[in-house]
């Protein structure tokens, strides 16, 4: 399965990201266009974080989410962090093998990362790299 597959996995499939994407490109174009409101509620349901700390965690404000979930799309820009947010769920799962356990983990304290939640650093691009960067190490078998 590739990455991209995985993201789609955890977002609820092909149906609500509002587009059929078979590669990365075509992701990035489904994003470019505007996911569906629903890939929130389906990232909620994956991992039992509830939409407004995925908002929070992504800094997206309650309000202005709360007009889209009205309008059913994101734009580009709040498309590109809810899948930020995906990625990093996709590749937990992938690496604890367990939602659940990835949740978990998103939402203590990681010593790795300056004993900051993993989850309170996915508002940046750098910071997702970071957390992905630990989630890869805890992978291939490296203490973090």
């Amino acid at each position: 399965m590739t990455d991209t597959e995985k993201i789609l996995r955890v977002m609820g499939g092909e149906k609500k990201v509002g587009s059929r994407p078979r590669n990365g490109l075509e992701f990035i174009s489904a994003i470019r266009a505007g996911l569906n409101f629903s890939t929130i509620r389906q990232l909620a349901d994956h991992t039992g974080i509830p939409p407004n700390r995925i908002f929070a965690a992504v800094n997206l404000s309650p309000r202005t989410m709360e007009r889209r979930r009205k309008q059913k799309k994101l734009n580009a820009d709040e498309s590109q962090k809810i899948a930020r947010f995906a990625r990093i769920v996709a590749l937990g799962d992938d690496v604890f093998e367990d939602s659940k356990i990835a949740s978990q983990w998103l939402e203590r304290p990681n010593r790795a990362l300056g004993g900051i939640k993993p989850i309170e650093l996915l508002d940046t691009e750098e910071g997702a790299r970071e957390v992905e960067s630990v989630l890869r190490r805890l992978e291939y078998g490296v203490y973090s």
